[in-house]
């Protein structure tokens, strides 16, 4: 009987590791397109083994008319959508639902690790919801359709433990890799790339949104400033170079002299 506790605890401590996690591909639906939005969630069946969280931003460089091309200081115009790129995997072959566990039932019952041993395989590699897994993946390639109340795709989130992505589906691919004797596909890889922006991101964005002036401001134009480029850090617009212009009757930009103090006006 010792021996037979010892074992018995040794398979119960690897048995029974802390649940895991899996990640969740949400689709926000509005059945009207202006009111509240409905939620459909998909629970993958294998968590990603990696993804990819990309971020861009546009840079201009402006120079003078009739100027050589050179080198020149490059601005910051605006800021792309951040793009996250993940491979989700799907695989009936690990469908533990319609296996019998009766063997591993019989020759565990008498030490109690039966429903540890189910329910371990079924956390562990199955998916939570019902739903067929080449099902679920055609499901998560139509997240680019566009959806007839909203005239565009839903939007969508892509969560896993503190990562929390909101965007929408911008490219959607299935590839079946294995398929049962009558030509099934039992096993896929769906490739999903989202653009949007973390929530975290957007919750400090929303906290502290980019700034107009409210009121005339004095700036210094610095050595290599242009009006566009002080309009697009003023205003994130650089076309509203002229208001700059207007206000301190500059009728030439060219002309311009370095450490001039300029009036930035507001644009209330």
């Amino acid at each position: 009987m010792a021996l037979l506790d010892t074992v018995k605890n040794k398979v119960t401590g690897l048995l029974t590791p802390a649940k895991l996690e899996k990640a969740k591909i949400i689709a926000l639906y509005s059945e009207s397109g202006m009111g509240p939005e409905k939620a459909t969630t998909f629970t993958v069946q294998f968590n990603p083994a990696e993804y990819v969280l990309e971020r861009r931003v546009h840079l201009s460089r402006r120079r003078k008319i009739g100027e050589d091309q050179k080198p020149a200081e490059p601005s910051a115009t605006a800021s792309e959508p951040a793009t996250l790129s993940l491979s989700l995997y799907f695989d009936t072959i690990t469908d533990l639902h319609s296996q019998s566990l009766s063997g591993l039932k019989n020759s565990l019952d008498q030490n109690g690790l039966a429903q540890t041993a189910k329910t371990l395989a079924v956390d562990q590699f199955w998916r939570a919801s019902n739903d067929n897994p080449a099902f679920v993946a055609e499901e998560l390639t139509r997240l680019v359709k566009y959806v007839n109340t909203r005239h565009q795709p839903p939007q969508v989130r892509f969560v896993w433990g503190r990562f929390d992505f909101l965007g929408k589906v911008v490219s959607a691919t299935i590839q079946y890799t294995m398929f049962s004797p009558a030509g099934t596909p039992v096993r896929a890889r769906v490739n999903l790339t989202l653009q949007g922006e973390e929530q975290i991101t957007r919750q400090a964005i929303a906290q502290k949104p980019p700034e107009s002036p409210d009121r005339t401001k004095e700036r210094t134009l610095a050595q290599g400033d242009q009006l566009w480029m002080i309009a697009g850090q003023e205003y994130a617009d650089p076309g509203k170079w002229k208001l700059i212009a207007q206000a301190n009757g500059i009728l030439n930009p060219r002309t311009l002299e370095r450490a001039a103090s300029l009036k930035v006006p507001s644009i209330k």
